[in-house]
């Protein structure tokens, strides 16, 4: 009703579609999640450092989180299929740049909590898209 309306009163029209775009996907590793328990004084929030390189640290975080900020980092969607409701602490240092040897891969720091991280092809909708 309201994309009728703004058809014809202002010739607006909406083009919707779904694209399978290459995304990264968190997962939880065969052990399981080795998470880090928060002190009950954490600080909340994620800082995140490098340029050929990246640490991300927090006291406190949750697996939506971290998620979140590897997506803007990254400029790809990351899709958290840990399952992980709890907050923890975190400190993984990963490269951006293969040439970059003093750092692990994206792919190593994800094992150290006990998560995986691996690029697949999924559907990202588009973010201004409420029809679902």
């Amino acid at each position: 009703m309201l994309q009728d309306l703004r058809r014809e009163r202002f010739g607006l029209a909406v083009h919707r579609e779904t694209r399978m775009l290459p995304v990264y996907e968190l997962a939880t590793g065969k052990g399981g999640p080795i998470l880090v328990t928060p002190k009950p004084e954490a600080k909340k929030g994620l800082s995140y450092e490098g340029s050929s390189w990246a640490r991300i640290h927090s006291e406190t975080t949750s697996i939506a989180d971290l998620a979140g900020l590897l997506s803007e980092r990254r400029g790809r969607t990351v899709i958290d299929t840990t399952g992980i409701k709890t907050p923890f602490a975190v400190d993984l240092e990963y490269r951006f740049d293969d040439n970059d040897i003093a750092h692990p891969t994206i792919f190593n720091p994800a094992g150290e909590v006990g998560a995986s991280a691996g690029g697949v092809e999924g559907t990202r909708r588009n973010p201004g898209d409420r029809s679902h």
